[in-house]
């Protein structure tokens, strides 16, 4: 038996002995992929979402090309844990005059916390492991056009780390623009 999380690999180390030495590997309740193929012995599986569901995938491996002997089967249960989720909020538009600080709330699941970084050059008001913050983007990241935030988990155990990100776009500034000049002389009511 073994146990992963959902975003890590299970390592197979399958053995035929005798006959062919082939066979393949199956899953009466599992859903993830096996890698390179189902018939590599020493493949990889993969869980799926659904796998985490069930807790409790049951890999079977059977012998293939066994001439006139029966088909050999052994089985190995693959414990699947939930893997980080991580999500660092939706979109955000704002305008490029008025881009002071932008409110963010990250959340991550089946971590024990997080970290903001930016691919752009502004900074958090609190620390970066702080998810419910305000980004302060620079004028660099305005004229830009957009910024992207990204939420990646931390603490993970033994599972992989994930990330999430947000961008946050600067749409153009309002122009207006009343007309041109009219001069009127003092005591004119018309232009």
């Amino acid at each position: 038996d073994q146990t992963v999380c959902a975003n890590n690999a299970a390592q197979l180390n399958g053995i035929i002995t005798g006959g062919s030495g082939t066979g393949v590997w199956s899953t009466p309740n599992g859903v993830g992929i096996f890698s390179p193929n189902t018939t590599t012995l020493n493949a990889s599986y993969t869980p799926s979402i659904n796998d985490t569901l069930v807790g409790d995938v049951l890999l079977i491996l059977s012998s293939t090309n066994n001439g006139g002997c029966s088909v050999a089967m052994d089985s190995v249960i693959i414990h699947v844990n939930p893997g980080p989720v991580v999500n660092a909020g939706a979109a955000q538009s704002i305008c490029s005059n008025n881009y002071s600080s932008v409110s963010v709330n990250g959340s991550v699941q089946f971590a024990s916390g997080g970290v903001w970084s930016t691919l752009g050059t502004g900074s958090f008001q609190l620390a970066d492991t702080i998810l419910t913050n305000t980004y302060v983007p620079s004028s660099t990241d305005s004229l830009n056009g957009s910024v992207i935030l990204i939420l990646s988990s931390t603490g993970n155990g033994g599972c992989s780390a994930v990330n999430d990100s947000l961008r946050i776009t600067f749409t153009p500034s309002p122009i207006v623009f009343a007309g041109t000049d009219i001069p009127v002389c003092f005591g004119d009511t018309s232009a």
